[in-house]
């Protein structure tokens, strides 16, 4: 969000960004980061990540080779959780 106040110079809102993902520090991390751009009038973006990945045939390779892919429903229960968590920090309207 840019706006000019009253002396005319143009500011800009922070963005805080923190990754979640299902972890208790992550947890941790996303209520620090909810307590800091609500003291500071920042807007805050939470980047879910998945971690729960299964080794499968014949799909796309992941890391070191190992080839991988994912469950849609382990994939819908984490964006369930995910939400969840978000919402349990009370989210402002602008994040």
């Amino acid at each position: 969000m840019v706006g000019k106040p009253q002396g005319g110079r143009q500011m800009t809102r922070e963005t805080v960004v923190v990754g979640i993902d299902q972890s208790v520090q992550s947890e941790a991390a996303l209520q620090w980061a909810a307590d800091y751009a609500r003291r500071t009038g920042a807007t805050l973006r939470a980047v879910a990540v998945h971690p729960r990945w299964s080794p499968s045939l014949p799909y796309s390779v992941g890391v070191a080779g190992i080839p991988m892919t994912h469950e849609p429903a382990m994939v819908q229960s984490g964006h369930v959780a995910m939400q969840h968590l978000f919402d349990s920090i009370r989210p402002e309207s602008h994040w």
